[in-house]
């Protein structure tokens, strides 16, 4: 039975969808914000659960749950769809893409396989009267059950529902959900194509929370059970595939203890999950986020209410190295806001920047849901230097200092994945840390924090067996506006300073962990942090072959911390550096 119209509405049946023409137009919120749904609007109580992705032909796809009878989770909910082909400056009248009557259709979680621009849109669905907490006590009628619709023609027209459950869900899971937000479709490796969508569930017996993938192997043709969490107290999450081929699940966090994202890795394509860890520097009330990655892999890009005590401060973060750090955040709305859900933009790689789809509101989150574009300069992205390939050595491996050794003074030493590299001021020698092998023409990428005192990147040196240790050029590494300045020690000392404008900018942007860039062939060398470039040399006639080392500064506290430094020869002029 369809639901009544109202005289102000038109609705139009189109290949498995329906059209809302809404009588008043959308509600600008400020020259960045634009309110796509607005809870009221037509026969709709509240809009929840927003979902964003791009098709193929560049449309930005905003879904949403459309919930009639009130804000609950349960009861007569449809998902609904508006669509922009002007990069969000408009958006199409309201679209309902499911209607089961006075049933629940939600979660929606689309995905484009980027083979014919496909898109599968997965949602779950249970009876209307059925409640959450009776779905998971076994005590409601129904269950939920897994579904999926598609379109071959970017969003304009959508399939009929078809069920998946028999092989998405097993018989002991009670509660289920898919997404919500987007999927993927993997770039590399064995699995190349698969699709794969983020979910969670409840188990009968324990009722345990845990995050689970869905997958299909044949295009969206058949659908199964991938890999589940090895531990509970996890269940909404989203998927990413970084640079080297892996997945990182970043999952909503039910461990009270640390009021943080969790995260989990798989190396095989989703069908296994590595141990569960939390991440403090992304912190949550418990609640959805939404992640993508961008620039192969390499960059991705998280949002959430970054409030460890309520939905509040909808913010959005960055990361250039696959997750192992990230970024001090950008606020879009330090109001109530909750879910959310992030696009690229200008395809996969995300060159034209990103979006972001939140729920939002002054007095309570689910006033509104907003829209909202992402340039690449807003996360400190605009002058990015391109990834890291997958061909690079990484000379910091963990519990290890092979292949390089140590000049005294001061103390090397590995904790929890992190090189840890301590001096103090009473301590008159450099201490160093050196690489066995010597480099001609050469890039590299570090990733370092420094909380204290002098440090240095130094690249083509020659060792000296004095106090200072080396003679040739470091990349300076300290929290003055001087990091990333190019000195020659036992040569000219200060030979570049960067601006001072652009470091106080990459600070305010940046996270406790910073990246350094450094590109050298020839006389040429190049320094970047965090994708500024803040030292450049043309036909410079210092050293040009020699060591690698990580220094500790004589005579001062010095605190300094590495975690990776991935190195790859370079052949004479025949490399560039991408600005």
């Amino acid at each position: 039975m369809k639901k009544p119209t109202p005289a102000s509405l038109t609705r139009v049946r189109f290949a498995g969808a329906f059209v809302l023409a809404a009588a008043s137009p959308l509600s600008a919120m400020s020259p960045d914000d634009l309110a796509v749904f607005v809870s009221g609007e037509a026969i709709y109580d509240t809009f929840r659960i927003p979902a964003l992705i791009e098709a193929g032909n560049g449309d930005l796809l905003a879904f949403a749950e459309g919930r009639v009878g009130g804000r609950g989770d349960s009861g007569d909910i449809d998902l609904v769809l508006r669509r922009s082909s002007d990069g969000g400056d408009t958006w199409s009248d309201l679209e309902v893409v499911w209607d089961d009557g006075a049933n629940t259709c939600g979660n929606p979680c689309p995905v484009v396989d980027w083979s014919d621009g496909t898109i599968h849109l997965l949602a779950t669905h249970n009876l209307g009267h059925d409640h959450e907490s009776e779905i998971i006590a076994g005590t409601s009628e129904g269950t939920r059950t897994v579904w999926v619709l598609s379109s071959d023609d970017h969003g304009a027209t959508w399939s009929e529902p078809r069920e998946i459950t028999s092989t998405a869900k097993r018989p002991d899971w009670t509660w289920y959900a898919t997404g919500p937000g987007n999927g993927i479709q993997l770039r590399t490796g064995p699995k190349e194509g698969r699709l794969l969508i983020p979910c969670d569930h409840i188990e009968a017996g324990t009722k345990h929370y845990y995050s689970h993938c869905i997958a299909s192997d044949d295009h969206g043709r058949t659908w199964r059970i991938a890999g589940r969490t090895p531990s509970h107290q996890v269940n909404e999450c989203a998927v990413a595939e970084l640079e080297d081929g892996s997945l990182l699940l970043n999952m909503r966090n039910y461990d009270r203890s640390k009021r943080a994202r969790a995260l989990s890795r798989s190396t095989d394509g989703g069908d296994t999950w590595s141990v569960v860890t939390r991440d403090p520097t992304l912190p949550e009330p418990i609640c959805q986020a939404s992640m993508v990655a961008s620039d192969g892999g390499r960059v991705l890009v998280f949002s959430n209410p970054a409030n460890p005590s309520g939905r509040t401060n909808m913010t959005i973060r960055r990361s250039r190295d696959g997750g192992r750090t990230w970024s001090k955040g950008n606020v879009l709305h330090a109001g109530p806001s909750a879910y959310s859900s992030l696009a690229t933009v200008g395809g996969r790689e995300g060159r034209a920047g990103f979006a972001c789809l939140y729920e939002a509101g002054e007095e309570h989150p689910y006033e509104e849901i907003r829209f909202r574009r992402i340039n690449r300069r807003m996360l400190g992205l605009d002058r990015d230097h391109g990834w890291v390939a997958n061909d690079w050595t990484e000379l910091l491996v963990p519990g290890s200092l092979d292949g390089w050794h140590i000049l005294p003074g001061g103390t090397w030493a590995w904790n929890d994945g992190v090189l840890e590299g301590r001096i103090t001021k009473d301590d008159p020698r450099h201490g160093l840390l050196v690489t066995d092998r010597e480099y001609d023409d050469f890039e590299a990428v570090l990733s370092f924090r420094i909380t204290k005192g002098d440090s240095g990147f130094y690249h083509r040196v020659e060792e000296l067996g004095d106090a200072i240790g080396v003679s040739g050029f470091q990349a300076e590494i300290d929290p003055t506006p001087e990091v990333g300045g190019l000195y020659e020690t036992r040569g000219r000392g200060w030979v570049i300073k960067p601006d001072p404008t652009m470091i106080e900018e990459l600070r305010a942007r940046s996270g406790e962990w910073l990246e350094m860039r450094v590109h050298a062939v020839g006389g040429d060398v190049d320094v970047f942090v965090d994708g500024y470039p803040t030292a450049s040399l043309r036909n410079d006639p210092g050293r040009r072959r020699g060591h690698l080392a990580l220094q500790l500064h004589a005579d001062m506290d010095v605190e300094v911390d590495f975690r990776s430094l991935r190195v790859r020869p370079l052949e004479p002029k025949t490399d560039s550096i991408e600005d």
